[in-house]
């Protein structure tokens, strides 16, 4: 199949939404979520009551907790629910949506840069944290694909246009230029899927696809500590690559100014 773009990918109309609606709303989003985040932790905490959940656990039907879950101002008149404010299972509104193909396209994004990661790196350490990606956006997309399909959501088969050009400008790179443009890019993107997650949280109406997001922002959250350590470490070592203007392929305006490292 031919290459597709978010906003080109059809949605089965379901309540919440037209088609138009969904693709308008998937590529606003897209950009919306290029803002600097907001603290995701406690309203996770609050939904969850415990941020060890394991991302295998979130799809577990009769165990999802309900406190904080459901989002009954974007329910329509006549929403069978499952407990009062909580819709019954696998009625998805336009943020449920929009979040299941967000966060699929995001993580087999991850999944091919660290497979290209794995290949062109020299360095021990980053070659153990795109490892790391594989096996942990592996099992979250396998997750999400079972939601999906429960939901009757249909997945995107291509990368995005974007994602295309940050794939080939990264592949062009080598030693430390690629190492801490990676790093970047790795950074730009848990960042952005953390506050997709807030998202779908604060405004859907599937309980199953807020789960997910519940249990899995944890790992998200410690991903991007895990992208931050290892940048800031790879700078130290390579000061000079890390002063020059950075490359389009992350985007950041500024040279990146390595934190110090702990003793």
């Amino acid at each position: 199949m031919g290459s597709r773009n978010l906003t080109d990918t059809a949605i089965s109309p379901q309540r919440g939404g037209s088609d138009s609606t969904v693709a308008r709303t998937c590529q606003a989003t897209g950009e919306a979520l290029l803002a600097p985040g907001r603290n995701h932790r406690s309203r996770v905490d609050r939904i969850t009551g415990s941020t060890g959940k394991s991302i295998a656990q979130s799809t577990e039907k009769p165990h999802i907790p309900t406190l904080g879950i459901g989002n009954p101002g974007f329910a329509a008149p006549g929403t069978k629910e499952q407990t009062p404010g909580v819709p019954a299972p696998h009625l998805t509104n336009v943020p449920d949506r929009v979040f299941v193909i967000r966060a699929t396209l995001g993580g087999a994004a991850e999944i091919e840069l660290a497979r290209l990661a794995e290949q062109k790196t020299r360095n021990d350490a980053v070659r153990d944290f795109a490892r790391h990606m594989i096996r942990d956006h592996s099992q979250a997309d396998n997750a999400l694909s079972r939601l999906a399909e429960a939901d009757g959501i249909p997945l995107p088969e291509e990368p995005d246009a974007k994602q295309r050009e940050i794939r080939d400008g990264l592949s062009r790179l080598s030693g430390p230029e690629f190492d801490i443009e990676y790093l970047r890019v790795q950074v730009q993107n848990h960042q952005r899927m953390a506050q997709l997650m807030e998202y779908v949280i604060g405004s859907g109406e599937d309980a199953q696809v807020q789960g997910f997001a519940a249990a899995t922002l944890p790992t998200v959250f410690k991903h991007l500590t895990m992208a931050r350590d290892l940048l800031d470490r790879v700078s130290v070592q390579n000061p000079q690559v890390a002063a020059a203007p950075p490359r389009t392929v992350s985007g950041m305006p500024t040279p990146q100014t390595p934190r110090p490292l702990a003793n």
